[in-house]
């Protein structure tokens, strides 16, 4: 097989687990729309959240990494980068997504979920799992990755017999 159709397939296989379990997790609930005013309580617990989660300067790192990622992808594109980090601080960026934020959050936190949250993330432990969280998702990650890899030969089978199987069925 290619190196394209293995890497998609390592990938899958990581990634439909993980997925599974958040859309078993979570209640189907469609965000309230931009026009319904969220309750100031509720606007302040997620802001004491975020805060305690320095997720302001998340959104910044992120922007930054994804404009590097951009130019990595393209070197050409170097000479543009203040423009594409402009355009990712117009639409991701934490002054334009706090808000959708808050709404995002409202739809599976009540305020005092997000206040027990928000006082966990205050604490010793609470700031060494946020520094630690992006550690642990990528080497979780690389681990998931290596025990995949070490069996692809077996996931390559079941799809090589799949697709077989379904060229061979006669069509209705």
């Amino acid at each position: 097989m290619t190196k394209n159709i293995k890497t998609f397939l390592l990938c899958t296989a990581l990634v439909l687990p993980f997925y599974a379990t958040a859309e078993q997790a979570v209640p189907k609930i469609s965000i309230e729309s931009n026009q319904t005013k969220l309750d100031p309580a509720y606007i302040n617990a997620a802001e004491k959240f975020f805060n305690s989660m320095n997720i302001q300067d998340s959104y910044a790192k992120m922007i930054d990494s994804s404009t590097e990622m951009v130019i990595r992808t393209n070197p050409t594109l170097v000479e543009a980068k203040k423009e594409i980090r402009a355009f990712y601080e117009k639409y991701i960026g934490w002054n334009n997504i706090k808000e959708p934020m808050i709404r995002l959050y409202a739809k599976y936190y009540s305020i005092s979920e997000l206040e027990e949250i928000a006082n966990f993330y205050q604490t010793d432990v609470g700031q060494k799992t946020i520094k630690l969280l992006p550690v642990l998702f990528k080497e979780g990650q690389e681990l998931g990755m290596g025990l995949v890899q070490e069996h692809i030969d077996e996931l390559q089978d079941i799809v090589k017999k799949t697709i077989s199987q379904k060229t061979q069925e006669p069509k209705k």
